[in-house]
């Protein structure tokens, strides 16, 4: 008995140190931990507090519409000798400043546009089947397409087309025409001349020739063989004209030969384009056959 009761009395002792071993163990896992949580409280003390991202954001600049806002639009580029652009207000616009039209013809590459560079200096982009006004000659001029109606079917009455709606909207009025090519040996000349004169002979009377790259001649006698060459072409004058020309130089040209190259007898001459090219269908005539077809059918 007395050996069991002294059993008992050592297992008591062990589970009580075993219990206040734990107890310490608690207390000093709990100690460290506050003060990781101290520290841990100090650090978030000392960090800086987070910006929202509104605040961090650079500021953007203010775009402003103009279109909808009151301040007018810089129109600091200005037009100079400004086209007639519009070719439904076109006709209007050549009734209101009584001035003649001169149409400048000829085969792609002849110096039709460097022509009118030179009219029209400050001109940078010069536009096809458009009016220039030219106030000293008192007389619009007017680019046109490379005449080119040899090669390809397609091209060739899309360019007819072309030149049919030109004259629609200046109701036929042509008072001057240019046929322009650049020197050369003179039969190749006569060949890209004839390639144009051939549709407009019926306007003889209007037709004028411009030789450009006159600079490439050789000879003081150029000229003159010229001027004989193409009297086949009945022109009411020739004009040479060199790749150095300056633009008051072409223009006192002109206005010399005024009389003669820019007739202002003709200022409201209508071309009358029946039997060419370039004639306008006639509808009433269209509306007549298709009706005498209609017939002929319902009578089978």
């Amino acid at each position: 008995m007395k050996n069991k009761q002294s059993q008992q009395r050592k297992l008591i002792q062990i589970q009580n140190s075993n219990k206040k071993e734990k107890v310490n163990l608690c207390k000093k896992d709990t100690s460290r931990i506050g003060s990781v949580i101290n520290k841990t409280h100090n650090k978030n003390q000392q960090l800086p507090v987070a910006k929202p991202i509104t605040q961090i954001q650079p500021k953007l600049p203010l775009i402003i519409n103009y279109e909808n806002s009151s301040k007018p639009k810089n129109t600091n580029k200005q037009m100079q000798q400004k086209p007639i652009t519009d070719l439904q207000k076109q006709n209007d616009k050549v009734e209101n400043n009584n001035y003649p039209n001169a149409i400048l013809l000829g085969a792609p590459g002849v110096g039709k546009t460097f022509i009118m560079h030179k009219l029209f200096p400050k001109e940078k982009n010069i536009k096809e089947f458009m009016l220039y006004k030219l106030s000293l000659l008192e007389y619009n001029f007017v680019d046109t397409v490379g005449f080119d109606f040899e090669r390809d079917i397609q091209m060739r009455e899309a360019q007819i087309k072309m030149f049919k709606e030109f004259f629609i909207q200046v109701n036929n009025r042509i008072s001057s025409i240019f046929i322009v090519v650049n020197f050369e040996r003179t039969d190749l000349m006569k060949k890209k001349l004839i390639s144009v004169y051939k549709y407009f002979r019926k306007f003889t009377n209007l037709i004028s020739i411009v030789v450009t790259d006159f600079h490439l001649s050789e000879s003081n006698e150029d000229e003159e063989n010229l001027i004989k060459s193409l009297k086949i072409f009945q022109p009411n004058d020739v004009l040479f004209v060199r790749g150095d020309v300056k633009p008051e130089e072409l223009t006192n040209q002109l206005k010399k030969k005024q009389s003669k190259i820019i007739k202002k007898i003709n200022q409201f001459n209508q071309l009358n384009l029946k039997d060419t090219i370039f004639e306008q269908d006639d509808l009433e005539e269209q509306n007549i056959l298709r009706t005498q077809l209609l017939k002929k059918m319902i009578n089978k």
